[in-house]
């Protein structure tokens, strides 16, 4: 998540005098601001671009915009009183994971086909979530934390928060131990449970949660009945 940053206001009272007006002028996706003849340009980056591959899942991250800052003077902007901003919530595309395989998925070994490669290289506690539209399809792939050797701290606001911009009917959630033994503890399982419950309020099924270990192991929580893993009606 990212936000335009604010216009500078602080360290001016040393040149108040020789200021001439300060101007917040949006130009669609990024903020100019002229200040003493000087011009800053805050500009917020998009790439898209199209891989090739039979099937691309889309990398997500989460956009919120600000129209916070709107006013045509320092003066303006310094004696107005307290706004409360204005936002849009958007998702933004930062490239895709080729598959050559399972254009829907259907149990666990199939998740772990796909992502078990992406999750044994990595030497701290990733916590990701792929969003499953009606027709078990993969419409996207989003890394919620990133933690230390051992923990990640997750919650399910962050979890499910690509999932419902993405209109997701179903989704799997996928972590790494870096120890290389994918045996859950006792806060994976909990944890588990709680973002099951919270899917089901949102109606959001949690197909499954995987944890990755070394030499292509993996344990599913569906697979040992810890959660029901059923399609989303």
């Amino acid at each position: 998540m990212s936000s335009l940053p604010d216009p500078p206001v602080m360290g001016l009272h040393s040149k108040i005098q020789n200021l001439r007006p300060l101007g917040l002028l949006r130009l669609g996706g990024a903020y100019e601001c002229t200040l003493a003849g000087q011009s800053t340009l805050h500009r917020q980056k998009r790439h898209c671009r199209d891989a090739g591959g039979p099937q691309e899942i889309e990398r997500l991250s989460i956009h919120l915009t600000s129209e916070r800052w709107k006013s045509s003077t320092m003066e303006d902007a310094l004696s107005t009183p307290y706004a409360i901003p204005r936002y849009s919530v958007g998702l933004i595309r930062e490239g895709t994971i080729s598959i050559q395989e399972y254009p829907t998925i259907s149990c666990s070994k199939e998740f772990a086909d796909v992502f078990g490669t992406m999750f044994e290289q990595y030497d701290r506690e990733h916590f990701s979530i792929a969003c499953i539209d009606a027709k078990h399809k993969i419409i996207g792939f989003h890394t919620i934390a990133v933690g230390t050797l051992t923990t990640a701290l997750v919650h399910p606001r962050e979890v499910f928060k690509t999932a419902i911009l993405l209109s997701s009917a179903a989704c799997a959630l996928f972590h790494n131990h870096p120890s290389g033994d994918p045996t859950p503890s006792r806060e994976d399982r909990e944890l588990t449970k709680r973002l099951e419950q919270a899917g089901e309020l949102l109606g959001i099924h949690v197909l499954d949660h995987i944890i990755f270990g070394a030499n292509n192991r993996y344990y599913s929580f569906a697979d040992e009945g810890f959660i029901t893993g059923k399609p989303a009606s």
